[in-house]
């Protein structure tokens, strides 16, 4: 090996490791709290989730994709009031400005399990995984009910457990 292709493959893996580190870092800013999704009602396997993105950190972030294997997707939504007319919308992206909450909740912005592959039950639990631009991936660990949890039940932090 020559010692510019070396000294190539030496800088190259240098800077990947510090981006890793920075990612990890900012991903360390920013958890999920309150995260809950009604129960599968009769034939529906489309199901409504929320819960509360929160960025401690100093730089925002945006929200750009979800994952879980409870749904075949699951994409972020708005509610919007056209004339009388009540519509939903996909969102591509959610801002997450910095220290600042953003909520996901009834009659707003809220997430949509579509193709969920068993029936959810009241008491049950899954994982959602926040994938943001920059920060690291974020999992939340969302409890099935008919209501928000009350307290901190449901929150996770960057990296879960």
């Amino acid at each position: 090996m020559t010692l510019r292709l070396a000294t190539a493959i030496a800088l190259l893996s240098g800077l990947a490791w510090a981006g890793t580190a920075r990612a990890e870092e900012a991903g360390a800013s920013i958890r999920v709290t309150g995260a809950w999704a009604r129960p599968t009602l009769g034939a529906s396997m489309t199901v409504a989730a929320y819960l509360t993105v929160l960025n401690d950190g100093t730089s925002g972030d945006r929200v750009i994709a979800l994952d879980t294997d409870i749904a075949k997707a699951a994409e972020m939504h708005t509610t919007v009031l056209e004339g009388d007319i009540v519509q939903m919308r996909r969102l591509e992206a959610v801002e997450v400005a910095p220290g600042r909450r953003t909520s996901f909740a009834p009659g707003g912005m809220h997430i949509m399990l579509i193709g969920v592959v068993r029936p959810l039950k009241q008491g049950e639990r899954f994982r959602l995984t926040l994938r943001f631009e920059r920060h690291t991936p974020v999992e939340a660990d969302v409890l099935v009910s008919l209501q928000a949890p009350a307290g901190p039940r449901g929150s996770i932090g960057a990296g879960g457990s």
